[in-house]
């Protein structure tokens, strides 16, 4: 059995950590210096700069870090001390279970914002990585219409061949005012200052993409568009079923560490 700290980040943390106690670990919620440690566990959604974080790093180097998000200040921790990172983004089940309760949380927003019912709304999806291809999943049901923006030839094959219908996200601006929900999942700037222009004043972007999002949100404020930054929604829908994923997913991360 082992012995984790974590760095309390969300909710999901609760069922993670009831999770493994159940299965005899040992659960730390706060660092004792001279305490044996295993492994210590970063938030979910990774760490920017912060001294007292890198502090703790001096004093726990040859600790193993568990690790979802790897920002561009822990890569960085990482590489000065050659730390141990155990990576969990590419777990398939915790990212199945994370993209469902995304999926359903978005849905239930599309819901309490929309004047109209769902299945009359029009759809745009930016994106088809795992949260978008749930949504997709989801929303084939719940719209009018579906359509899903991506860039590599490839994908626009997929979609295709699975009756999506689907366009070049660089052809967004002769589309995206027909939309009544544009959900973003790209971590990267797709909806900036030009695109704006041609958002209808009565549609809703929900951008579920890491920190910072994929919208300029300064001047869709300025322009009166509706852009909403959703980060963590797991937490906010089913944050047990996301929380004993995770557990799991620590679990098997260590496990394939170890061998």
């Amino acid at each position: 059995m082992a012995t984790f700290l974590f760095l309390n980040d969300d909710i999901r943390d609760k069922y993670a950590k009831l999770y493994l106690e159940k299965k005899g670990h040992e659960i730390v919620n706060y660092y004792i210096k001279n305490k044996v440690i295993d492994y210590i566990v970063l938030p979910i959604k990774g760490i920017q700069k912060d001294e007292l974080f890198e502090n703790l790093v001096k004093e726990n180097i040859d600790k193993k870090y568990i690790v979802y998000n790897v920002t561009s200040y822990m890569l960085s921790l990482k590489l000065k001390y050659n730390l141990t990172f155990i990576e969990l983004s590419n777990d398939e089940e915790f990212n199945r279970v994370n993209s469902l309760a995304t999926s359903e949380a978005i849905i239930k927003y599309s819901i309490e914002i929309l004047p109209i019912i769902l299945k009359e709304a029009n759809i745009l999806i930016l994106g088809y990585g795992n949260s978008a291809k749930a949504l997709v999943d989801d929303f084939k049901y719940f719209s009018k219409e579906l359509l899903v923006a991506v860039r590599k030839e490839k994908v626009r094959e997929e979609l295709t061949n699975k009756e999506i219908k689907n366009i070049d996200i660089q052809d967004l601006k002769n589309v995206i005012e027909n939309y009544d929900i544009i959900i973003n999942t790209v971590p990267a700037l797709i909806i900036d200052e030009e695109l704006l222009h041609y958002i209808s004043p009565t549609s809703y972007i929900l951008d579920i993409a890491s920190y910072p999002g994929g919208v300029d949100y300064k001047k869709a404020k300025e322009y009166g568009v509706n852009a909403f930054l959703l980060p963590s929604l797991p937490t906010k829908c089913a944050p047990k079923s996301s929380g004993i994923a995770y557990a799991k997913a620590i679990e098997r991360g260590v496990d394939k560490w170890k061998n």
